[in-house]
């Protein structure tokens, strides 16, 4: 069976839970304690019933690694520009990293989605809501609120990704069955580079 693979890349500052998300997003151990990304991650996960594997790429927020981060946004098929829930100042570095993408002619042509991290807080911020709402408005996409906890939001994500696929990278080829993604016991092989 052949597999094709859509390309995800996860955008935003430091700090904000991006692999955290990913590894859940992926069925893997979250770590303890906060181990920051160098340059790039990879994680992969391929929907069961179907022929699509989602490639997560979590690129660094650290402002060293923008001109890695910028050439994998330009090969993704989806990005998802992420701030925290808990931090206002996360949601002002996202939209600056949006308004330095938005003068790239690469961003038109990309689906994007804005998502909120740690939803499940207790320390979030009043108003980020409207702010992720606001954020989504402005950038022509859809906003999620996501949690590496309760696992908010990761359907969400990949329905995004099996209707991005059905539109744009094989719709004669695409299968699936009544998964629910949510189910922590659907674990696939991760690989970090």
């Amino acid at each position: 069976m052949k597999v094709n693979t859509l390309k995800l890349a996860i955008i935003g500052p430091e700090y904000i839970g991006k692999t955290n998300l990913c590894k859940e997003m992926t069925g893997q151990d979250k770590a303890s304690t906060y181990i920051g990304t160098i340059g790039v991650d990879y994680l992969h996960r391929t929907i069961p019933g179907t022929k699509l594997t989602v490639g997560l790429w979590d690129l660094s927020g650290a402002k060293r690694f923008e001109t890695i981060i910028e050439s994998f946004a330009r090969n993704s098929d989806i990005l998802m520009f992420g701030f925290s829930s808990e931090d206002k100042g996360s949601y002002n570095l996202m939209m600056e990293l949006y308004n330095r993408f938005s003068d790239n002619y690469f961003l038109r042509k990309k689906e994007i989605i804005v998502i909120a991290t740690k939803t499940d807080s207790s320390k979030s911020y009043e108003g980020y809501k409207e702010d992720g709402s606001l954020a989504a408005t402005k950038m022509s996409c859809k906003f999620i609120e996501t949690s590496s906890v309760t696992r908010a939001g990761i359907n969400d994500i990949f329905d995004i990704c099996r209707s991005h696929y059905d539109r744009n990278i094989d719709p004669q080829n695409f299968k699936l069955e009544n998964v629910d993604l949510s189910d922590p016991t659907l674990k696939t092989p991760c690989y970090i580079c």
